[in-house]
């Protein structure tokens, strides 16, 4: 599925991950899981969210599965809601760092 092909109104969705590094002040290399969010409007219009998950480096490759488990549930079950509220079919793509060397991500995921 390609953006341009998203129908206006479908619920249809692209989300984008990627990994942002950077430095902070006190030297600590942090990752941004970046995911964008492309929907097109009723008005045919695209439309783009970002939702950033911000950690350590220690704390990246694995966690890839806690925080899409996290936007996939629902604000009454402990999640963000943010990806279980889209409606339509999706396609996820983009660079998900390490977590397809790692088993349980991979199942997580595959759901």
């Amino acid at each position: 599925m390609k953006v341009e092909a998203l129908e206006a109104g479908s619920g249809q969705w692209v989300i984008y991950q990627d990994y942002i590094s950077w430095y902070s002040e006190s030297g600590e290399k942090m990752n941004d899981l970046l995911f964008t969010r492309v929907t097109r409007r009723a008005d045919g219009q695209l439309q783009y969210e970002y939702i950033h998950n911000i950690m350590r480096v220690e704390h990246s490759g694995a966690t890839t599965r806690y925080i899409w488990d996290y936007h996939m549930r629902d604000k009454e079950q402990g999640g963000s809601g943010e990806i279980r509220s889209l409606s339509g079919p999706g396609l996820r793509t983009g660079d998900g760092g390490g977590d397809f060397h790692n088993r349980e991500c991979i199942l997580a995921e595959s759901r």
